[in-house]
């Protein structure tokens, strides 16, 4: 839970820093399956989003990387902590998903294995 709340902070702050800077949009978090009470046929639509969750985190690092390619050597040191922050905060992100998922796939194995 407490890498959740970090992560929450950090994408809050990527939020606030890219409107200022970039055109490029944080994917909002997506949730994540119960592993204790979801189906089969679930917990594999979770894990396709899942997948396209972090296809979009990283296709938001790579705007990220284009915008200060752009701005190339006339970048302040101001625009480049904040694109350090909000790729970061990408990066955290998505860490925080996959080990979210992969704690849910886990309750998922455990679930299923008790009721056979």
């Amino acid at each position: 839970m407490k890498i959740m709340s970090q992560t929450l902070l950090a994408l809050v702050a990527a939020l606030m820093f890219s409107s200022a800077y970039a055109e490029c949009i944080i994917p909002e978090t997506i949730p994540v399956p119960d592993g204790a009470t979801v189906t089969e046929e679930e917990m594999l639509a979770g894990q396709e989003r899942v997948k396209q969750y972090v296809a979009n985190l990283d296709a938001y690092r790579n705007c990220i990387e284009a915008e200060e390619a752009a701005i190339g050597k006339e970048q302040t040191d101001e625009q480049r902590a904040t694109y350090n922050q909000m790729y970061d905060a990408s990066v955290d992100a998505e860490e925080s998903i996959a080990a979210q998922f992969n704690a849910e796939v886990q309750a998922y194995k455990k679930n299923s294995a008790n009721r056979n």
